[in-house]
């Protein structure tokens, strides 16, 4: 889909703001003008958001959004930058930065530079981060703008009905990464679901076991029992348990049919909007 890009970060202004913990400051300076890109705009949000919340994270008092056109290879480039005051990080850390087992925080809110990173190249283009201890960090996404592009006249919005609520029922998410565990946790938790996490799979297993659990949403791959694992246990144990499967590969490794399909999957990183809709439509079945 063919977009404005400064239109949406200024369409996001107000739910970036919500994310900026005081004293911290927010500024958002779109600066490209008006500039034409190809991406899907569910993603390129996760993306802002993700940045901002990063740098919430690294305890900066300034968190600064902004955009340029700037020139690559004879070609025009949207560049959006998300940089902070905080703490920075060393060498070592900044080499490891796109690693998804690498936290520089380990009370995160947002999905992280690695689930970014994927969205970035999907998106067809780049990103880049320079940071040095103490003095903060700077986040460049890069984009290729669609030359003399037009964009056609924005849609209304859609009249759509809220998620239906969750209250009563007991959500298990197995995810061995804390900050995908935190947001999806967060997510459900909106909605009135009592939540339950696990780290990996052997703990999923425990609580399958032990408790009362009404939907389970299992990653793929994590350390001693995976996703696939989890769901064969789910269904020996709890045959009518609806289980879905998340993860960061396009193609999964699939069951042979039956019981050892999920009742639904969703590749990482998805959206709120995709997770409440994967969510409605296995409860409905």
């Amino acid at each position: 889909m063919r977009l404005d890009p400064d239109v949406l970060l200024g369409d996001l202004r107000d739910q970036l703001a919500k994310i900026i913990e005081r004293p911290a400051t927010l500024e958002v300076a779109p600066g490209a003008g008006s500039v034409v890109v190809e991406a899907d705009p569910s993603l390129l949000r996760q993306v802002v958001i993700n940045l901002v919340s990063n740098a919430n994270d690294a305890t900066a008092s300034l968190v600064r959004v902004a955009s340029r056109v700037l020139a690559r290879d004879g070609a025009p480039w949207w560049q959006l930058e998300v940089s902070d005051d905080g703490a920075g990080m060393d060498a070592s850390a900044l080499a490891r930065i796109f690693d998804p087992l690498s936290s520089t925080n380990d009370d995160r809110h947002g999905l992280g530079l690695s689930a970014v990173h994927g969205i970035v190249g999907r998106l067809g283009g780049d990103i880049e981060v320079d940071s040095q201890p103490g003095l903060g960090a700077r986040v460049r996404v890069c984009l290729p703008i669609v030359p003399g592009a037009e964009l056609a006249p924005r849609a209304q919005p859609e009249t759509t009905a809220p998620p239906t609520r969750l209250t009563g029922l007991r959500v298990m998410i197995a995810d061995d990464e804390p900050s995908v565990r935190a947001t999806v946790r967060r997510l459900l938790e909106r909605r009135g679901a009592t939540v339950v996490v696990a780290a990996d799979g052997v703990e999923a297993e425990a609580r399958l076991r032990d408790e009362r659990i009404d939907l389970a949403i299992v990653d793929v791959t994590m350390p001693g029992r995976n996703g696939y694992d989890v769901l064969a246990f789910a269904r020996a144990t709890q045959p009518a348990l609806p289980v879905i499967l998340m993860s960061g590969y396009a193609a999964p490794l699939r069951g042979q049919g039956g019981e050892d399909e999920p009742d639904a999957f969703m590749e990482k990183p998805f959206t709120a909007k995709v997770l409440d809709t994967v969510i409605d439509e296995v409860l409905r079945r």
